[in-house]
């Protein structure tokens, strides 16, 4: 998770050394080739960039769920916002462990950070006069865009069964300054639905909506935010299983 950056990093200038550089070609005319291809590659991002940020496609206005290509044992789901062009994720897996262990995972908030995707730090910020406590998250984002966090609360409550149980990252308006060269994301939902299917069993659905402020287009945003779903599922049972938060548990 940590490693976001540098990954991507290393990824987007792999994509780039394998679609500019041919051996066929001596040193002076594999660099002039490059020069032409990387401003090539470079202008349809441009492009994309505008195109989300002036809004020249409108998003659909139902509110149903559709399912996308699965990642892994990973189920994803996407919904439009009305009235924007980013979408909702639903990312939905199912682990062989106990509801009671998943609950504790995300019960311990200020812990995110071990397991959540691009996630720096999490960490207890403060409580309120409401006895609300106040979680600060700072996430890493793929350069030029700048990094981004917020600030929230976390809210438990029974699902519509016995076996299901509704925990709730939101928002929390607090009034706190904004740092500089980061973006506030002033509108962020992280809904997870945790249901038992058993002793053993736990079927775990994460519902992610984020609204970075500034001028990062939809497009990222919405790739961003089915990343992190997915990538932030995976890493949660990871961190389930780990022998160190077993002991933690057991202690």
């Amino acid at each position: 998770m940590k490693n976001f950056q540098a990954k991507t990093s290393v990824l987007m200038l792999g994509y780039l050394r394998s679609y500019c550089f041919s051996p066929q070609r001596n040193q002076k005319e594999a660099v002039t080739s490059t020069t032409v291809k990387i401003q090539l590659w470079v202008f349809p991002v441009l492009l994309l960039m505008a195109v989300a940020r002036v809004g020249l496609s409108v998003a659909p206005e139902e509110n149903s769920w559709d399912e996308d290509k699965p990642k892994k044992d990973i189920s994803v789901y996407h919904r439009a916002v009305e009235g924007t062009h980013r979408k909702d994720v639903k990312a939905v897996t199912a682990l062989k462990v106990p509801k009671e262990k998943v609950m504790a995972a995300l019960r311990a908030t200020e812990l995110s950070s071990e397991w959540m995707y691009a996630l720096e730090t999490s960490e207890i910020f403060e409580t309120t006069e409401e006895g609300h406590t106040v979680y600060y998250f700072y996430w890493n984002v793929l350069p030029p865009f700048p990094d981004h966090d917020t600030y929230l609360i976390r809210e438990e409550e029974p699902g519509p069964s016995p076996e299901i149980t509704i925990f709730r990252h939101t928002y929390y308006d607090g009034g706190y300054p904004k740092k500089d060269g980061l973006s506030r994301m002033d509108t962020f939902g992280c809904l997870w639905e945790i249901e038992a299917l058993g002793p053993e069993a736990t079927k775990i659905a994460l519902t992610l909506q984020a609204n970075p402020s500034g001028t990062i287009p939809a497009w990222f945003v919405n790739y961003m935010t089915t990343l992190n779903a997915t990538e932030s599922l995976e890493g949660l049972k990871k961190f389930i299983l780990e022998e160190r938060y077993q002991k933690a548990q057991a202690g």
